[in-house]
């Protein structure tokens, strides 16, 4: 796997991340974790959110929702 951006997420994990926040958006972090599925990618969740946002791919609303960016 290739790491990507300063926090070493490999690229398919964030991928895999922002497909998941545009398959559930409106949803807070633990309701994108309780849906995932893979342990690898719940394990990856808060990096690669966290990630997502530093490149403006995901934003969060006021009460803590992820929304993707581009449709």
């Amino acid at each position: 796997m290739t790491a990507n951006r300063s926090r070493g997420v490999p690229r398919q994990v964030s991928a895999r991340v922002l497909s998941l926040v545009a398959e559930h958006p409106g949803r807070r972090a633990a309701e994108l974790s309780a849906v995932c599925g893979s342990v690898l990618l719940r394990a990856w969740l808060p990096t690669a959110l966290l990630d997502l946002r530093d490149t403006c791919s995901v934003r969060v609303d006021e009460r803590g929702a992820y929304w993707p960016t581009t449709p």
